[in-house]
């Protein structure tokens, strides 16, 4: 209660559920995405499933760090973004050997470069106000072997150590950092 949450992927599936826990819980949460009219959807359902609560939309690609900047300090509010939901991501599923740079680039760009783009910049204003929590959405996938799904789990590999290195720096600011 009386936290502000930014949700990366919050118009649709896990972000959108995130969300609507956390109005629960009576946080202020900004949900973030590449689609204008899928997160307008979204909040508008989620004003209507919580009555009273503060829920706002911003376009963010988290690949572009100017936009996940933005998002940030919207999701702030003026004050400091307590909780972070790096949610966003996806991958090209194929067979390794049709699978061509386009889609590991997209993979690893999305779900590890644009979630540590997102850690980055949360990170950054929650040291400046004292702390705050990071949960990176991950994937059994990246626990296992997957045919056809290689540059998805081996993103999602990537992402769970890049969240274990996260959790080592930024304990002494107060913020913790795990992946689901």
């Amino acid at each position: 209660s009386g936290r502000n949450a930014l949700v990366t992927g919050g118009g649709t599936g896990i972000g959108y559920g995130c969300a609507a826990q956390l109005l629960t819980a009576g946080a202020a949460v900004t949900i973030a995405g590449r689609r204008a009219d899928v997160l307008d959807t979204a909040a508008d359902r989620l004003r209507f499933s919580a009555p009273g609560a503060t829920i706002d939309a911003i376009v963010c690609d988290i690949t572009d760090e100017d936009q996940v900047t933005r998002a940030v300090e919207a999701a702030a509010r003026g004050g400091n973004l307590d909780v972070l939901v790096a949610n966003a991501g996806s991958g090209y599923p194929g067979a390794i050997l049709q699978m061509g740079a386009e889609a590991w680039d997209f993979g690893f760009r999305l779900n590890v470069t644009g979630t540590a783009l997102c850690i980055k910049q949360a990170g950054l204003a929650m040291k400046a106000h004292g702390g705050g929590s990071i949960v990176a959405i991950s994937s059994t996938s990246g626990t296992k072997v997957q045919p056809w799904m290689a540059a998805y789990a081996a993103s999602k590999a990537g992402l769970d150590m890049m969240v274990r290195c996260a959790a080592i720096e930024l304990a002494q600011h107060g913020i913790r950092v795990n992946s689901i």
